[in-house]
């Protein structure tokens, strides 16, 4: 079943999720925790060159930033010393009331992601401060 798990909310209700609609992530798709990190592994995996459900010239197309740009559909392209010899890829985004940030290093095989129910004051610096000991532990 499609919506195993799911109840509708009572009329009464539906207003609360508006907001979603209205400023949610990329286009308002939103998703599970275990979806993402499925989304996130599918990413790394295309970029090691190993088959996915997107074949492999849509996943070099969604990793490559054009000439002299860092930007590639979604993922800024970045190198770390810690991400090996390729590029780490690495995408956040908010609602203002959530904040989620991933890293992806394809050469150690690792996908990183940080994900919080705050989006105000310092949590971009929580967040980030979060990634050096998942690092220094699964990517050293």
């Amino acid at each position: 079943q499609d919506f195993a798990g799911t109840f509708p909310l009572p009329e009464s209700q539906l207003d609360r999720f508006l907001v979603r609609v209205r400023i949610g992530p990329a286009g308002t798709v939103s998703c599970s925790l275990v979806d993402w990190g499925k989304f996130l592994t599918m990413h790394v995996a295309g970029e090691r060159g190993e088959p996915t459900i997107v074949s492999a010239d849509t996943m070099k197309h969604l990793h490559t930033s054009p000439a002299g740009g860092d930007y590639a559909q979604g993922w800024s392209v970045v190198h770390r010393k810690w991400a090996g010899t390729a590029s780490a890829l690495t995408h956040s985004g908010s609602n203002t009331m959530w904040l989620a940030v991933t890293w992806l290093a394809p050469d150690k095989d690792v996908a990183f992601a940080v994900v919080t129910n705050c989006a105000d004051g310092d949590t971009d610096k929580i967040v980030d401060s979060v990634f050096g000991p998942l690092i220094q532990t699964y990517a050293p």
